[in-house]
């Protein structure tokens, strides 16, 4: 149980990656192509002495596969704050830096 608890609180941390400015003005574009590559994965494993105290010791790690697609991105600003968005080429061809970027209504992601 105290296994599964460790990996929540871990799971957690990792959740609050990322930014939610979708909209702004834009700063920078570039073009990233899509790749592969291989994540090596920790495996941990909590070992528990007899007064309760745990440690994680990692026990080995496993390839983890994984595929970044084809991003047009624009680096966008929105008061104090950052983030990026892909779009598709056409949306990036004809936005220029100092535009003000706004995503389509209705589409995920733009």
């Amino acid at each position: 149980m105290r296994r599964l608890a460790v990996l929540g609180a871990a799971m957690l941390a990792l959740a609050g990656c990322g930014s939610d400015v979708t909209s702004g003005t834009v700063v920078a574009k570039d073009h990233v192509a899509a790749r592969d590559w291989t994540y090596w994965q920790p495996i941990y494993v909590a070992r528990c002495d007899s007064k309760g105290v745990c440690t994680m010791q990692q026990t080995g790690v496993i390839p983890v596969e994984m595929h970044d697609p084809e991003c047009w991105r624009l680096a966008l600003r929105a008061g104090n704050d950052t983030g990026e968005v892909c779009v598709d080429q056409q949306t990036w061809e004809r936005t220029a830096p100092n535009d003000h970027y706004e995503p389509a209504k209705g589409v995920a992601g733009s």
